[in-house]
């Protein structure tokens, strides 16, 4: 049996220590392999435009089953 893979986006706040999740999320409506999520995931296709040093934003690969 295929183990099926959502993408997942997070938002996490830094407080001055540590990074914390802050609660809020996005999942897409789609599915996918392991390695099609791995590699919609990865760094080089994305650009990032972070102007709040306080907070950014998080890609996962999450099982749908976990979730």
């Amino acid at each position: 049996m295929m183990k099926i893979y959502l993408l997942l986006i997070s938002v996490w706040g830094y407080n001055g220590t540590q990074w914390e999740y802050t609660g809020n999320q996005y999942v897409m409506k789609e599915y996918f392999t392991f390695e099609e999520c791995q590699k919609l995931i990865n760094e080089d296709n994305w650009k990032r435009h972070e102007n709040n040093l306080f907070y950014t934003m998080q890609l996962d690969c999450v099982l749908e089953d976990s979730y």
